[in-house]
């Protein structure tokens, strides 16, 4: 196996973290890093030195991959394959496996977990207590959970590897190119369900021929003829910008999870041949390594950073043919998210962002003419175009006078709020004080609660 200097200084910081005397490190490395690579390798070596491994994963397509680029022979556990439970390496799919622990298997003495934010769900939890006294290797892009929490109750402490930006300057991810769309989408007043925008009210907002045809639009203009993957809400969502698609002469086709496993190997493996573009429903958005995607379509709003850093991913891999990246955001993730080459620091406690965290992150800007999104600049770095750049407000210090009279004032507004019993004086105060319309009713309605 043929490794990239970054890849090895990963492997020598896992094997330092093990010395140390941890037993389960968690790598990060950015999406399109190599982690199959380095994961396979560690595994490789580990069964030279007459150890037993076991490598999970949670979907077929991620299954085959490893297998693939796996360069010594293993037992599959996979109900598409038959089971051979004598070889020392095992890649097995979570699914499979928790209902065959009771198959005759080498209890194994690693145990290495692709994309491994997903380790806190049942499954997996069951299948490592059914292995205790094995040591866990953990790989993701994201170390955090969906909901933003940390992964310090499976793993004891963080390797990271090259950052994003650090790859692209070095030649071994694309570099991105964000545009965004010419609607604005205000996602305000779009309810929020398991932690994410409620997809039922995404899906009412966005499955509209105007936004349709805007992503139809770029990729006439940007990459016609392109392999692109378009990340929608819902089945229903994605067959409707599938139709879109295919109505411009464009070879789109949805796929999910619920898509029969044949199919699905045939709509991956022909994309960029016999189709130009999947429409993908949370299926695409991980760990498949697809190099030829030259562009990722966002049309699916999340509070997730994770899932967010996950699909911009899918187009940074590099060819022989592509350098760049395009990103095309519809739904303003990358505004709320940040860019795809920003740095991001990352601990086991994880990252948990609120609503009103997303909502308020503003670290870009836009070009009027083509829409190409970009961190602060005077002009646009696609076409030129000047752009205006945000104002800097000098930070006013404050006297401790100052301070004492801000505090004074805020205690009798709070006195004078407290002091209100009836809707009509809550009404009054809104209007004194210029508070938006509705504020009197917002707090009536909270005391009757």
């Amino acid at each position: 196996m043929i490794l990239r200097p970054y890849q090895i200084t990963a492997i020598e910081r896992i094997r330092a973290a093990y010395r140390d005397g941890y037993k389960a490190p968690l790598l990060v490395l950015p999406t399109g890093g190599g982690k199959t690579i380095v994961f396979n390798y560690i595994a490789q070596q580990t069964s030279a030195r007459n150890k037993n491994v076991l490598i999970l994963v949670h979907r077929q397509e991620l299954l085959r991959q490893t297998i693939e680029k796996l360069p010594v022979s293993c037992g599959i556990i996979s109900p598409y394959f038959t089971p051979d439970y004598t070889q020392a390496i095992q890649v097995a799919s979570v699914q499979t496996l928790v209902r065959r622990l009771d198959r005759p298997m080498h209890a194994p003495d690693l145990i290495i977990i692709d994309e491994a934010h997903h380790a806190s769900a049942g499954s997996w939890r069951k299948i490592l207590a059914a292995f205790p006294n094995a040591r866990l290797l953990g790989v993701t892009a994201t170390p955090c959970r969906a909901d933003g929490n940390g992964l310090n109750d499976f793993f004891d402490v963080l390797v990271e590897g090259s950052s994003t930006a650090e790859l692209i300057d070095a030649g071994y991810l694309a570099k991105p190119r964000v545009f965004m769309g010419k609607k604005h989408i205000d996602l305000s007043k779009i309810a929020t369900k398991a932690g994410d925008y409620d997809a039922t009210q995404a899906a009412e907002m966005l499955d509209n021929n105007v936004i349709i045809g805007d992503m139809v639009a770029h990729y006439q203009q940007h990459c016609a003829h392109e392999p692109a993957v378009v990340f929608a809400v819902n089945l229903k969502h994605a067959e409707h910008i599938a139709a879109q698609f295919r109505s411009h002469g464009y070879e789109f086709h949805v796929i999910s999870g619920d898509t029969d496993n044949l199919k699905r190997q045939d709509l991956i493996s022909g994309l960029g041949t016999k189709y130009h573009g999947l429409v993908s429903v949370d299926l695409i958005g991980e760990g498949l390594d697809i190099p030829a995607i030259r562009a990722v379509f966002l049309c699916r709003p999340t509070i997730s950073e994770a899932l967010h850093i996950q699909q911009v991913g899918r187009a940074l891999r590099v060819t022989a043919t592509k350098n760049d990246a395009l990103i095309f955001d519809h739904v303003g993730n990358c505004i709320r998210h940040g860019m795809p080459d920003d740095y991001r620091q990352w601990t086991l406690e994880g990252r948990k962002r609120t609503r009103r965290d997303v909502e308020a992150t503003i670290r870009t800007l836009s070009c009027p003419m083509c829409y190409q999104v970009f961190r602060p600049a005077p002009a646009c770095p696609s076409c030129g175009t000047p752009v205006q750049m945000p104002e800097v407000k000098e930070k006013k210090v404050l006297t401790e006078e100052q301070l004492e009279e801000i505090r004074h004032e805020r205690k009798q507004i709070r006195r004078q709020i407290g002091k209100a019993r009836t809707y009509e004086a809550l009404l009054a105060i809104e209007k004194e004080r210029g508070y938006k319309k509705g504020w009197a009713k917002i707090m009536q309605k909270v005391r009757t609660k």
